[in-house]
């Protein structure tokens, strides 16, 4: 940028820039202006051209009319009219073209194209003339020649009309577009039917371009008229009324009308037809009848409609009324008697038939009436209606120019203002510079003079420049400077005097702040002091006396009493120069006193009297002294009163004593709290030393007492260890006698001696139990209890226990499920007899306490420990154990609560026993309870490594690694029994060459079916899959039968009956349970199917089993 150093410049700088700006602004504005202008002025132009456009356009429309007619009557209509038309239309194509656009507007409005084809097609016309004129072409072929001119351009007007921008010249010129495109139709129209009118033909292809240029112009003049506003409206009907356009719509409808009167005839023909022929057949379709009926009767009405409408078009014709009410009448009358079904249908449609055959004639009759009407007058009548357009036409285009005219004289109008405030502007800039800038120069030269006077020293000029403006202003400032400038130098001279004042009172304000360093050293030493005097004390009572002698020594205090806080108010600690006697050292209640009033309040209190004040006095030691002032302080710390100082001299007590009281109150309150924590602490480790010494006496004596429980506890082992073996030997013999009366084998015995005896066979057993555990008790707590550990299958061993208990589960109604398919060749090495009679009081115990549900048995391996375990469970859905309770389970003579003793027995010892027999095994046992859902007890057996057991069993060395965990088969043991009786002795012959399958899904069922028919020695394969052991049947020619137990699983029993059924050459007898009787009677046609219901008796089944195998 540059830079000026002179005001003027500046100043004339700030006034060219928005000067500049505004007249931007303004010629911006003027051309805008002038542009809009342009555009107002090529409007103009435009709407000329379009003007001479729809001129032409209405030539050549009607040119295409008279040459219409010319060619369709053979040159026999319009020949002169013809030829006068033709220069019409030379005259309005010659004024149209003597109208040049301007080439610059062609490619802004797109008008290349359009002119091109446009001065195409009309150079056209002289060739279409001369193929009229010597019928080279026919009547059709000349309507759409001139018709595709007339379009383009229409198209072409369209297209100068785009350049309207105004919002009332564009609703005006979408009014005018719509005239002129009714205007064409209305042309098309009047073409089209004069063609009809001359030739005297009619096609359906005409009809239907009529009706359309018809709704062509009526959808264009309605919603011209819609759009239009009411004095708008009001001049469009003036110019184009109603009687004009109905003229020409009743001769529209009236031709329609005749080309749909033979549709309509025709159809009503060939529908009678074919109810004649329903009615000559002896049995007619009911739903054709009625749809042919239908029809005909929808051809009537429409017919009957048509009739009425021609009725109304051709005026006055009393004959075709009379016809037209005869036929209706004869319709209505076939109708009625068609829908009641009466016999006498068939003479009122001859009638009906009779009738519209007369209809038809007289519609004939009149089509050929109204063809014979005459051309000319359709052609004036059409013509009249067009002119009327036209009319309304040129009424929008003058519309149109008085708009554009109007904004061509507003655009003037603006230009010419601009202009002249142009002019003003330039006026205004002028007299600026002349008049006003050299006033201004002039008052900067008498400003500029003034000041240089005054900086050389005349402080009395003073300056006059300018006139009620700036200057004035600038000047006034000065001469209030001047004015200042002189009272200032005499204010300094007065400054001057007062300065040495000051300097007097800043010496005194050091001194004070020397003196106030001074206390504030004070302080610093004073708690300094205080600090060392007390940090070191080793009691409360020193720490006190320690406190009062340096406060009253340093705050120059002739006594002194310090009292410590409580929750029962202010004890007396120590005293300076005090007399300690009752009254001293006795207790203050808070708010008692000024002493208790200062520890309420927690501020410090002050007394000064002439008198004598009860406070103690001041012993020297030969000699007493009255104070006469002092201070009671509260030491607070934490918003609570920690101690209470309090001080008396015979002096007047400076302030500074309440200052260091405060500032040293935070370090006493402090130290005290520090040294009462730590002769507490002191205190409480005194007591844990005797309280300590106090437990190892009483532990000494609870180890000699141990020592002898332990003693009495093994010879009450040992007691208890010979009894049971002594109870034993008498116990054995009473379980074989009472055994063998049980039997019975003589016959000796009544039904009650047998009862009898097997109640004391059964109560000896359970005696004989108990004394095995309490033996194992014994054992286990004198530590003689052995294991004997050897390797096993521990797959087989838990099916041995599961058969043991099997027998228990049914009689109590139970289902028994077996899953120890994880666990199949699993080996382990250990005491096969203790793990057994583990699971037996694992599954003792579910049954006892399991009312109905099921007990499970169920084996998996565990490999997520650090050494791979088997874990056997056994769950019931018996009454369950209480969180609380699952721990108590395993001590000695205990049960869940004393209810469950009396109402199941049980002396509480199996769980304990369990226990520890699983700990000498290296075994653990979990259990998982819930109380009224059942319990789950889990047997938790290592599995030692091969290389372990290689070191104590070379001899037995073996695979031991468990098998991969397999999905658990559920099985399920139905808890009945499976026979109603005892075999008899029988002549059951072996047929040991037999080889047959049974399957069944409870292992303990198949075995009991094994034995059963063990007198056969046949050679059997067990199998617990049902549908693999059917299918094993039919495949291998190893089976000659399969005897399958159904299990109680219903969602099973489909697809064990869908196997059986694929069994069709080889016997399988199905024993079953009664429920699924109604399925498996369904089986009863298949020859080789045997269903026995269960239970069932033994010897019936080994019976069917022998004579199925016979053959």
């Amino acid at each position: 940028m540059f830079k000026t150093q002179k005001v003027v410049h500046k100043i004339l700088l700030a006034f060219i820039f928005p000067t500049v700006i505004l007249l931007a602004v303004t010629v911006t504005g003027l051309f805008s202006t002038y542009q809009h202008h342009r555009e107002f002025a090529d409007f103009q132009q435009f709407l000329i051209h379009g003007q001479q456009g729809s001129w032409l356009l209405y030539e050549l429309q009607k040119e295409r009319g008279y040459s219409t007619v010319f060619i369709a009557s053979g040159q026999q209509l319009f020949s002169p009219e013809y030829k006068m038309q033709q220069k019409k239309t030379d005259e309005a194509l010659a004024e149209f073209n003597r109208l040049k656009i301007p080439p610059d507007k062609h490619h802004s409005l797109g008008l290349d194209d359009k002119l091109s084809r446009l001065a195409t097609s009309l150079s056209q016309i002289e060739v279409i003339r001369k193929k009229v004129e010597s019928q080279a072409i026919s009547s059709t072929e000349s309507f759409e020649l001139y018709s595709r001119i007339n379009g383009t351009l229409i198209e072409l007007t369209t297209s100068l009309f785009q350049a309207a921008n105004d919002v009332k010249s564009v609703q005006l010129l979408n009014n005018l577009l719509n005239f002129i495109r009714a205007q064409e139709s209305a042309g098309k129209e009047r073409a089209l039917i004069s063609q009809v009118l001359a030739s005297k033909v009619i096609t359906l292809e005409k009809v239907n371009q009529i009706l359309h240029y018809g709704e062509n112009q009526r959808t264009s003049i309605n919603g011209i008229f819609s759009a239009a506003s009411q004095s708008q409206k009001k001049q469009y009907r003036e110019a184009f009324p109603h009687s004009i356009n109905n003229a020409v719509s009743i001769t529209r409808e009236l031709i329609a009308s005749h080309y749909q009167l033979q549709i309509l005839s025709s159809a009503m023909i060939q529908n009678n037809q074919q109810i004649e022929l329903q009615l000559l057949r002896k049995a007619p379709s009911p739903t054709t009848e009625s749809s042919i009926f239908n029809q005909s009767l929808k051809h009537g009405q429409q017919l009957q409609n048509l009739l009425k409408t021609i009725q109304q078009l051709a005026g006055d014709n009393e004959a075709l009324a009379a016809l037209i009410t005869s036929t209706a009448t004869s319709l209505a009358n076939f109708t009625a008697l068609q829908a009641a079904n009466n016999r006498d249908t068939p003479i009122a449609l001859t009638r009906l038939q009779s009738g519209l055959e007369q209809v038809i004639f007289a519609v004939e009759t009149l089509n050929q009436s109204l063809l014979i009407q005459d051309t000319r007058q359709w052609f004036t009548i059409s013509s009249n209606r067009i002119d009327a357009l036209k009319k309304v036409e040129d009424l929008i285009f003058a519309q149109l120019y008085n708009i554009s005219s109007a904004n061509i004289a507003d655009t003037r109008q603006t230009i010419t203002l601009e202009l002249a405030f142009l002019i003003i502007l330039a006026l205004f800039f002028a007299l600026f510079y002349f008049v006003i800038i050299r006033r201004i120069l002039s008052n900067f030269h008498e400003l500029t003079t003034g000041l240089l006077n005054y900086s050389e020293g005349n402080l009395a000029i003073r300056l006059t420049a300018g006139n009620k403006d700036e200057f004035a202003d600038i000047s006034q400032a000065f001469n209030k400077m001047a004015e200042k400038t002189v009272s200032y130098i005499e204010r300094i001279r007065k400054d001057k005097e007062s300065l040495d004042n000051a300097v007097g009172e800043r010496t005194l304000l050091l001194q004070q702040q020397t003196e106030e360093f001074a206390f504030q050293h004070w302080l610093s030493e004073g708690l300094t002091q205080l600090t060392a005097a007390t940090i070191n004390e080793p009691s409360s009572k020193s720490l006190f006396q320690k406190m009062i002698t340096f406060l009253s020594e340093y705050l120059n205090s002739q006594v002194g009493l310090i009292y410590q806080a409580n929750d029962n108010g202010l004890t007396y600690q120590a005293g300076y120069a005090v007399k300690e006697d009752a009254n001293i050292q006795q207790s203050i209640a808070y708010s008692e006193g000024i002493i208790g009033q200062a520890a309420t309040q927690r501020t410090p209190v002050r007394v000064s009297s002439t008198q004598e004040l009860e406070f103690p006095r001041i012993e020297t030691g030969f000699m007493t002294i009255i104070p006469r002032n002092f201070i009671v302080f509260p030491i607070v710390k934490n918003d609570r009163v920690i101690a209470v100082v309090a001080l008396g001299s015979v002096y007047k007590m400076a302030d500074k004593v309440s200052t260091f009281l405060d500032y040293a109150a935070t370090y006493i309150a402090t130290t005290i709290e520090v040294l009462a924590s730590k002769e507490a602490t002191t205190l409480l480790l005194e007591e844990t030393q005797q309280q300590s010494r106090e437990l190892a006496e009483k532990s000494k004596q609870i180890t000699e007492f141990n020592e002898e429980l332990k003693a009495a506890n093994q010879h009450k082992s040992e007691f208890l260890a010979s009894m049971s073996h002594e109870l034993r030997t008498p116990l054995n013999s009473m379980l074989v006698l009472s055994e063998l009366l049980a039997k019975n084998d003589g016959d000796h015995l009544t039904e009650k001696q047998v009862e009898k005896a097997q109640i004391i066979n059964s109560a000896g057993k359970d005696l004989l139990r108990l004394i095995n555990d309490i033996l194992d008790v014994s054992k286990i707590e004198a530590g003689k209890l052995d294991v004997d550990k050897d390797l096993f299958d521990l797959h087989d061993l838990m099916q041995e226990i599961a058969t043991t208990h099997s027998y228990a589960v049914r009689e109590k109604q139970l289902a028994l499920d077996l899953d120890l398919d994880a666990i199949k060749k699993c080996r382990i090495y250990s005491d096969a007899h203790r793990i057994k009679q583990i699971m037996h009081n694992f599954f003792s115990n579910a049954i006892k306490f399991t009312e109905h549900g099921s007990i499970k048995i169920s084996g998996t391996i565990d490999d997520s420990r650090e050494q791979p375990a088997a874990v056997i469970t056994v769950t019931d859905t018996g009454i369950g154990i209480s969180k609380e309770n699952v721990n108590k389970m395993f001590q000695k003579f205990t049960q869940a609560d004393s209810s469950i003793s009396r109402r199941f027995g049980g002396t509480g010892l199996g769980l304990f026993i369990s226990n520890k027999l699983a700990n000498l095994l290296g075994a653990d046992i979990k259990v998982k309870s819930s109380e009224g859902k059942g319990s789950a007890f889990s047997l938790v057996l290592p599995i030692e490594a091969l290389s372990n057991l290689d070191a104590r069993m070379p001899a037995q060395a073996s695979e031991t690694l468990p098998p991969p965990a397999a999905v658990p088969e559920l099985k399920v043991v139905n808890s009945k029994a499976l026979f109603n009786d005892e075999p008899t002795t029988l002549d059951f012959q072996p047929i040991p060459e037999k080889q047959v399958i049974l399957a069944g899904s409870d292992a303990i069922t198949v075995m009991h079916l094994k034995k059963a028919i063990k007198c056969f020695e046949l050679t059997t394969a067990i199998k617990t899959n049902i549908p693999e052991a059917l299918d094993s049947l039919s495949q291998s020619d190893d089976f000659h039968g399969a005897v399958i137990d159904v299990p109680l699983k219903k969602e099973q029993l489909s697809s064990y009956l869908t196997a059986v059924e694929n069994v069709t050459d080889k016997p399988v007898v199905l024993i079953y349970p009664s429920q699924f009787h109604t399925e498996i009677t369904k089986l009863d046609e298949q020859s080789n199917v045997f269903a026995f219901q269960r239970p069932l008796g033994h010897q019936e089944l080994l019976t069917k089993i022998q004579e199925m195998l016979a053959g």
